[in-house]
């Protein structure tokens, strides 16, 4: 969980594949990543999206797989903005 002034206002589930490794560096997923209703449209997807992505890249992940579902355009939009390659 992750809060902003005390109160949580989001969730980061970064994982990574056992088995997936490549050149001894790890592979891995957002696999969950959710704002609180209240604090949607304030920006603080993209603090979670930094946040996971900094995590895996700390414990070396050479390459972070994340989805979402094709009608869901905030969160492409975030991938888009943090410069995720987008596969459709």
């Amino acid at each position: 969980m992750v809060y902003y002034n005390g109160e949580i206002d989001g969730l980061i589930q970064p994982v990574v594949f056992k088995g997936c490794e490549k050149n001894g560096l790890m592979e891995g997923t957002i696999h969950y990543i959710g704002v609180i209703p209240e604090f949607r449209g304030k920006g603080f997807i993209n603090d979670l999206l930094l946040r996971a992505t900094r995590v895996l890249q700390g414990i070396g992940v050479w390459r972070i797989y994340a989805d979402t579902d094709v009608e869901n355009f905030p969160m492409m939009q975030t991938f888009e903005k943090a410069v995720y390659e987008i596969n459709k």
